[in-house]
């Protein structure tokens, strides 16, 4: 019974973690320049409440990704979750301005490139 009971708890409080993990992520202090409510709405993707808006789609299954539209048919963008060479990131590719960003897993980012014609690294760090 108390097995039953212990189990219970311990299930609960994992899907409120994964389930209000936005709203956590938006009243705990954080550093400057990192985003900690993009990684959770990302990352939790498969678990939170994902509200109808006509110019976004949310794919949960395997890899999450935001798909933003500028209208119903044409794909302006997507964020989604990177692994490069081992370490967690996001990449976040605005089709329209033909721009990739590429993050670190604390929502920095860290490479820009610029794929008009081809693929370019852009140098945007601070000097």
């Amino acid at each position: 019974m108390i097995n039953i009971l212990l189990v219970g708890l311990i299930g609960y409080g994992y899907y409120n973690l994964k389930s209000n993990s936005v709203y956590y992520a938006k009243k705990t202090p954080h550093k400057e320049g990192t985003e900690p409510v993009l990684m959770m709405l990302v990352d939790n993707l498969a678990w939170i409440y994902k509200p109808e808006i006509k110019e976004i789609k949310y794919e949960g299954e395997g890899k999450s990704t935001i798909k933003i539209y500028s209208d119903k048919k044409n794909q302006a963008g997507f964020l989604t979750t990177a692994n490069k060479n081992g370490k967690k990131g996001y990449l976040f590719d605005n089709i329209k301005a033909r721009t990739i960003v590429e993050f670190d897993s604390g929502f920095n980012a860290i490479k820009m490139y610029n794929t008009s014609e081809s693929i370019q690294e852009i140098d945007f760090t601070k000097k």
